[in-house]
């Protein structure tokens, strides 16, 4: 295509102006700008939906043909594009950039759209028919703002502006910027109509190691659409991240545990907060839920940071930590007795202490006989001085086990 077939730029935005001013619809003036610049022109939000595109048979991407056909942008796709430098770089501009990569042959040019300086969305221009040129950076920008004054027309949002746009972008800038004034949260809240609960948990989902073929990124947002506070979860650097009601997390929570365990999905869950200005530090928590659970909490995919919060003392040594130098006596004791003798009074011990005593769960749970706790336990007040009536004592011995069991799988899984 020759470039002397390119309207000039005064005359692209004189006829982009004059069909915004006659009324024309969104795909209208997309339809319009791809015709003016001689290559195809897509419209995304934040959620990665496209929400118009140019004449279908001119965008030569066999990935964007796929979105389109679908509707939305898979988070597979989504993940792989968020790592592009290029993006990374153009994400931290104001004005258009370009992305390219090496699975297509086109590049293409970006600028977003905004509503009062809050990104709703992008503007995409594909390199199909003809090179990007220098004028049409400063182009795509003008098309932006026009398109961006199209959407803010829409007084019933559709699924050009939804809610959701200022949900995603207020929690992505709590997460990036760690902090925002009270009248830039009071701005997104203004603008998206959005209120969340009196009490709230911050949720942290790792799919990062789901283990079924068959299950898609997409499939995991869907199937755990019920702990999402009215929005969908906003996925930042390999998490689904969402604010959760405190009053329904229990009850949410209970109708995905299968599928988390079947998919070896990770859940971490913030202590309970009230303001989201807080949401940051226990964004931070909820990552921590997952970190620490795993060597904390072996087998388990829903993880409170409540339960797991006191080892992160561990994780702050600037020193290897060797578990014996760690370990209560009275354990080492045990530890020793079980190697010379070959017996299990170190295992016996611990599930008596979690099973609050009771002889009968503690035989179940080592697959012995009742009598057999009994003599191990007669045993072991033999060989330690084991007080159970002296709380002190035996929270110290059993801190001391769990200190002992997370750097053990700490040290398996060489985290």
């Amino acid at each position: 295509m020759e470039l002397t077939q390119i309207p000039s730029r005064d005359h692209i935005y004189a006829r982009l102006f004059e069909a915004y001013v006659n009324g024309e619809s969104l795909q209208a003036l997309i339809q319009l700008t791809a015709d003016l610049l001689l290559n195809p022109i897509i419209v995304i939000n934040v959620s990665y939906q496209i929400i118009g595109h140019s004449n279908i048979l001119e965008i030569a991407d066999s990935f964007w043909l796929d979105h389109i056909k679908n509707g939305f942008c898979p988070y597979e796709f989504i993940v792989k594009v968020n790592t592009l430098p290029c993006v990374k770089e153009g994400k931290r501009k104001e004005n258009t950039y370009e992305v390219w990569c090496e699975e297509s042959q086109n590049k293409k040019l970006v600028s977003k759209l905004k509503n009062k300086d809050i990104p709703i969305g992008n503007v995409i221009m594909m390199g199909c028919k003809r090179d990007i040129r220098p004028e049409d950076y400063t182009i795509l920008e003008k098309v932006a703002a026009l398109y961006s004054m199209k959407l803010s027309e829409y007084q019933r949002p559709t699924h050009q502006r939804p809610q959701s746009v200022y949900y995603e972008n207020l929690l992505l800038d709590l997460i990036e910027r760690k902090h925002l004034s009270g009248e830039e949260i009071l701005s997104y809240l203004e603008l998206g109509k959005l209120t969340f609960p009196s009490r709230m948990y911050v949720l942290s989902m790792n799919p990062g190691n789901f283990n079924s073929s068959d299950c898609s990124l997409d499939d995991i947002r869907d199937n755990c659409s019920y702990l999402f506070h009215r929005f969908p979860a906003v996925y930042y650097r390999e998490h689904f991240i969402a604010v959760c009601d405190g009053d329904k997390l229990e009850e949410q929570l209970s109708k995905i545990q299968e599928f988390l365990y079947t998919n070896h999905i990770y859940v971490g869950i913030s202590r309970c907060f009230r303001r989201i200005e807080d949401f940051y530090k226990f964004y931070q928590q909820s990552l921590k839920a997952i970190t620490l659970g795993r060597c904390a909490c072996p087998g388990e995919y829903i993880i409170y940071y409540s339960r797991v919060q006191y080892f992160e003392f561990l994780e702050m040594a600037d020193y290897p930590l060797d578990s014996d130098s760690l370990c209560h006596p009275y354990l080492l004791t045990l530890k020793e007795y079980d190697k010379a003798h070959n017996n299990n009074l170190f295992d016996t011990l611990y599930q008596y202490i979690i099973n609050d005593g009771n002889m009968q769960k503690t035989a179940a749970d080592l697959f012995i006989h009742r009598n057999t706790v009994r003599y191990r336990m007669d045993k072991i007040q033999e060989l330690v001085p084991i007080d159970f009536s002296n709380i002190a004592e035996i929270s110290n011995v059993f801190i001391s086990y769990r200190i002992m069991n997370y750097l053990g799988e700490k040290e398996r899984h060489k985290l």
